[in-house]
């Protein structure tokens, strides 16, 4: 790619990529700090390009477009397009009021469960407990919450330990119920199957429990929960600058569904993979990932400034987890290390491949 000019103004940036659009010559324009940078796709078309600007760079302050000049498959698309009295596309000026949403109740949330956590913690007086705490909100949004997990908080508010000398000393009830939960069936994935392999473990266990019992929110819901600030903190900055563009892109009707879709089958593959103890936004942030960077190749047109370099840096973080992972689990799998990363890269990997396939899905294409 060649850059062409950059524009202080995205209103003045967006008139040049019409033009040069309507020359059939492919385009993209990206975000650069405070900056629009208008780039050539094809190096070859530079010059010409660059031929352009220059003869409209003393008129690039009209505010009309004519649209006449645009020729097919472009010319459609523009002619049914909505434009300000500034020649800005209005969905480039979108409010991204689904996205804000998406992020005050994910924000929302992680403050009810923190202080459900700290109000638990205070009134049972646990300093230590033995398996993980789950507050009541966590409970119902989780993709699924089995008996086992019950009998473990039942243990953790009547007996308050977490060394091995303190379970030796546990009163005879204490015993009864620790010993019910290593014997009780937990689906924990596929991944747990391999690794510990035990022909017990899939013969008794009860897949999708709480769905089957009607609860169908729960295969959505886990995207809207989240471990801590810094997890949270990172997927909501990636959630605005991925979300922001998709919802200006194709409208809030088909962002939400394209949410919707997302998390439900990352979900469910990451909770098939690894069971159901997993949260967070980031497959759904991963399916956006792929969807733009397959729109910027088909279609060039449609405005994500979004720099090809920070989608790549999304990819190589998540392949980058996903081999560390293989790696681990290679490793455990010859009882070499027992450790696992507790990442959701099933939900990650699975987004990307979703969301890239969505790009070609006509129906979620711009709607300019």
């Amino acid at each position: 790619m060649r850059l062409v000019a950059t524009f202080k103004s995205e209103k003045n940036a967006n008139k040049l990529f019409v033009l040069l659009i309507s020359k059939n010559i492919e385009c993209n324009i990206d975000r650069s700090n405070s900056s629009y940078d208008v780039w050539v796709k094809n190096e070859d078309q530079a010059a010409i390009a660059k031929e352009y600007y220059k003869s409209i760079a003393e008129m690039i302050d009209k505010t009309t477009v004519e649209l006449e000049i645009i020729p097919p498959p472009l010319k459609e698309n523009f002619e049914n397009a909505k434009f300000n009295d500034d020649a800005t596309p209005i969905r480039s000026i979108s409010n991204n009021r689904v996205t804000r949403l998406f992020i005050t109740a994910c924000v929302f949330i992680f403050i009810i469960i923190s202080y459900q956590y700290y109000d638990f913690v205070k009134n049972e007086k646990i300093n230590a407990a033995m398996f993980p705490i789950y507050t009541s909100l966590q409970k119902k949004m989780l993709y699924d919450f089995p008996p086992t997990l019950e009998l473990m908080e039942k243990f953790n508010k009547n007996y308050k330990i977490s060394t091995e000398e303190e379970v030796a000393n546990l009163p005879q009830g204490g015993k009864e119920l620790l010993n019910e939960i290593n014997n009780s069936m937990m689906w924990l994935g596929l991944y747990d199957l391999i690794v510990n392999y035990d022909n017990k473990t899939i013969k008794d266990v009860s897949l999708f429990s709480d769905i089957k019992k009607g609860e169908i929110w729960r295969s959505v819901t886990p995207i809207f929960l989240h471990a801590n600030f810094l997890h949270i903190a990172f997927n909501m900055l990636w959630l605005w600058m991925l979300g922001k563009a998709m919802e200006n892109n194709i409208g809030a009707l088909r962002y939400i569904i394209f949410v919707i879709l997302t998390a439900v089958v990352t979900n469910t593959l990451q909770y098939l993979m690894t069971g159901p103890l997993f949260m967070g936004f980031s497959g759904v942030i991963a399916a956006m990932g792929g969807y733009i960077w397959v729109r910027k190749k088909r279609a060039p047109w449609e405005i994500y400034l979004i720099n090809q370099s920070t989608l790549k840096f999304l990819g190589i973080f998540i392949f980058g987890m996903l081999s560390l992972q293989t790696v681990v689990f290679i490793l455990q799998i010859f009882h070499i290390v027992s450790f696992q990363i507790p990442i959701a890269n099933s939900a990650h990997v699975s987004g990307i491949f979703l969301g890239g396939a969505l790009g070609y899905v006509k129906w979620f294409n711009s709607r300019i």
